[in-house]
């Protein structure tokens, strides 16, 4: 009988999450300096809760609906 060492493969990655606060226009953008590659992001209007629509390129996200002024909160997981 042989002892065989496997050969380990490991890949692992780890997604993070962070939520913020901001006050935004569209065609803003919010830049989050924790993360390299947002993969996910929902963007809510905290006077009624409503979604702010937005998009994102690594880690900045940038809004496009049409608001202004508009008090936010938001989701973010990547990595």
């Amino acid at each position: 009988m042989t002892d065989v060492e496997p050969q380990i493969i490991l890949s692992q990655r780890v997604l993070r999450y962070l939520v913020f606060e901001a006050t935004v226009s569209q065609n803003d953008t919010i830049t989050i300096d924790d993360m390299e590659d947002i993969q996910a992001v929902v963007v809510k209007k905290l006077s009624d809760a409503s979604d702010v629509t937005v998009s994102h390129s690594e880690n900045v996200i940038t809004i496009t609906d049409s608001v202004t002024s508009e008090r936010i909160v938001g989701f973010v997981m990547g990595v």
